[in-house]
């Protein structure tokens, strides 16, 4: 996977949540329906497209580097990019369900807060 194809980024990771029931939307969110063990009252919505979530991935390829030596580096980003994810949906507070990439990881919103 090359570190500027954002497509080829969308898709993979996309493909790492394979087991779950996502969907796309066309405002720029994947919809997440279900979470391995967590339970979900309500769709959690994760807002990237394929742009933003391979900028975010750039900006963490270093993280990612240290915490997946074994991976290329963009790919050790994704996966960790995908722990932060799980521990912003395990963490969340009642009624946010807007997932919000930033600078430290993945935080949880209400509805259309940024």
């Amino acid at each position: 996977m090359h570190r500027t194809d954002d497509e080829g980024i969308f898709e993979e990771f996309l493909r790492r949540l394979g087991d779950e029931d996502v969907r796309t939307s066309a405002d720029g969110a994947v919809e997440l329906r279900s979470w391995e063990d967590v339970e979900l009252d309500v769709p959690l919505r994760l807002r990237v497209t394929p742009r933003s979530l391979g900028e975010h991935l750039r900006a963490l390829e270093h993280a990612g580097a240290s915490a997946f030596p074994e991976a290329q580096p963009v790919v050790g980003a994704l996966q960790l990019f995908l722990v932060h994810l799980d521990e912003a949906i395990r963490t969340r507070r009642p009624g946010h369900t807007d997932l919000v990439p930033d600078t430290t990881g993945v935080r949880s919103a209400p509805p259309h807060d940024a």
